[in-house]
């Protein structure tokens, strides 16, 4: 079981990373591609493709006291599958693509500015992970939803950071940039630290307002039984 959720992982953060590289992270098309391997994949593995969403995961797990260590050395291991296989994708899509592929702050821009965008939208990107997985059980709505989102962050900041979100993706592409013209490296840690940080701070805003979702439904259950 936990090596055809390692090969989900594998394959989705795959497909994920190598649509970046060759599309030079157009928006609908990297969003298109994430629904594509959620479904492919039917979230054999919960479907996380990106180390912040697997951290976001541990995050409200830990808040809720239901983090078990098979549990945690499972996330960590999704972690390890991710860089790697993000890795080998920006590998294939550099031996096929002409054109330069990385992820950079715009020369309009700084890094602290670069930072927050990162920041703000992977957090909002782990958050909505969290709920939508929570609160609905179809696959096709829920990967939907959760693609839009990213297409949403991609819209909004790629003029600025590239829109990344995911640190197995923004280590992968430009650790190939650099093999290949040895620059737009330095740069990388802002694309593995900020989405880490939105995981954190998006699994415990996750954690609150899914609590609260948990008493209201509580509440209604409580009100039925009654009448």
């Amino acid at each position: 079981m936990l090596f055809r959720m390692l090969l989900a992982e594998a394959i989705g953060t795959f497909v994920l990373t190598f649509t970046v590289g060759v599309s030079t992270s157009e928006p609908f098309t990297v969003g298109g591609a994430l629904w594509a391997a959620m479904v492919a994949t039917a979230f054999v593995s919960g479907a996380h493709f990106n180390p912040a969403i697997t951290l976001s995961i541990i995050t409200r797990k830990y808040i809720n006291n239901t983090l078990s260590q098979p549990e945690l050395v499972k996330f960590l291991l999704y972690m390890v599958v991710q860089y790697f296989s993000a890795f080998i994708a920006s590998l294939c899509a550099w031996g096929i693509v002409r054109y330069p592929v990385y992820f950079d702050i715009s020369s309009d821009y700084d890094g602290s500015q670069g930072f927050f965008a990162e920041l703000i939208y992977t957090t909002i990107l782990c958050a909505n992970v969290l709920m939508i997985g929570s609160v609905n059980d179809a696959i096709v709505v829920s990967g939907g939803i959760i693609a839009l989102t990213l297409t949403t962050g991609n819209w909004a900041i790629g003029r600025i950071t590239g829109g990344c979100f995911n640190p197995a993706v923004g280590l992968g592409i430009n650790l190939a940039y650099l093999l290949q013209h040895d620059d737009h490296f330095g740069i990388t840690w802002l694309y593995i630290i900020a989405p880490y940080l939105g995981g954190i701070v998006g699994g415990v805003f996750a954690s609150i307002f899914l609590n609260e979702v948990a008493v209201q439904q509580k509440s209604v259950i409580d009100k039925s039984q009654i009448e």
